[in-house]
């Protein structure tokens, strides 16, 4: 509706020359297009008309979707004082989780006691577990500490209880490392000692003996043993390599004394009336016995008696034979 007056827009209020020019600020009215778009509003009116809305709907001039920056911008939703309230809840329990973590673990460090990147995580993952189920910004810093603390000395424990035996495992190698040769020239001496006691080996077996004895310390020995033990080892070692050398010297000294023994019987034979084929048979037979009774541990006078005894033997029957058979001539 044109006039002196002009027209009014019904939906901002703000006036205009004519009601074209009504329509035409339509496309661009805020209040208007807040409006549910199935409501056609009225086009305008003159000032001092009354308004009324049509009974149908009056077709407008086709809109043209508005630009994005003439578009009304909603003001954005308002969070809640609960909301708020829980977000700094949990800003503070973060942070006073992260701070706890810093001092047990961060700033955890000894030189003699590293700790392996895996097990520093593992700790990390169980603080951060237990402190989780907490109020940890309602509670006091120290309590959260102590809890902490535990936690990491528990998982901690282990690695450094090995780390320590290792430690002291490496000190005792190193003194055992000082010690071995001490034990092994102490072992030595003992062994030079020790066949003093055989005056009987002769130059030579004593030093291939004490040769034996120390390659087998140097061999066996590592430094952990003690005096009692090195000397222990030294004199088996001795006994054993001495077994087939007695031996061998017993068997030498056992054919010397049979040797003697069957002299012997040959001179006490040469002095009895008897005929060669009884003399050889009575040889033979002392031989026999000193074969079975001579060990290598006898002396001559020993050799000499066992001669005795067998020649009175032998020759004892042999009288007694000649006897039977001169009681057979009488008859």
């Amino acid at each position: 509706m044109t006039g002196a007056t002009g027209a009014r827009c019904n939906f901002c209020g703000r006036t205009f020359r004519n009601q074209q020019a009504v329509r035409a600020h339509l496309k661009a009215c805020p209040a208007y297009h807040q409006l549910p778009k199935a409501v056609v509003p009225s086009t305008g009116s003159v000032p001092g008309t009354p308004r009324v809305r049509p009974s149908m709907p009056v077709p407008g001039p086709t809109q043209e979707p508005m630009a994005k920056a003439e578009r009304p911008r909603h003001p954005a939703p308002r969070p809640s004082p609960h909301a708020a309230g829980g977000a700094v809840h949990q800003f503070l329990r973060r942070a006073a989780i992260q701070a706890v973590k810093t001092e047990v673990l961060d700033s955890w460090w000894s030189l003699r006691h590293p700790v392996p990147a895996e097990i520093k995580a593992q700790a990390l993952a169980a603080i951060e577990q237990e402190l989780s189920r907490l109020p940890a910004h309602e509670l006091p810093r120290s309590e959260l500490v102590t809890i902490a603390t535990g936690i990491r000395d528990r998982i901690y424990a282990p690695v450094l209880a090995a780390q320590q035996r290792a430690r002291e495992e490496e000190k005792r190698h190193q003194a055992h490392a000082l010690l071995r040769p001490l034990r092994i020239a102490a072992g030595a001496l003992h062994a030079t000692r020790w066949l003093q006691r055989h005056p009987d080996l002769d130059g030579r077996t004593r030093a291939d003996l004490e040769r034996t004895v120390r390659q087998a310390l140097d061999r066996e020995l590592d430094g952990s043993e003690s005096d009692t033990d090195v000397q222990t080892r030294v004199e088996k070692i001795l006994a054993h390599a001495l077994t087939p050398i007695q031996k061998a010297r017993r068997e030498t000294v056992r054919r010397a004394l049979i040797a003697h023994g069957v002299e012997y019987a040959a001179d006490e034979l040469a002095e009895e009336d008897l005929s060669p084929r009884e003399r050889a048979s009575t040889g033979r037979d002392v031989r026999i016995a000193l074969e079975d009774e001579i060990t290598g541990t006898e002396s001559e006078s020993d050799v000499e008696a066992l001669v005795d005894n067998v020649l009175d033997d032998v020759l004892g029957e042999s009288e007694d034979e000649d006897g039977d058979d001169e009681t057979d001539d009488d008859d």
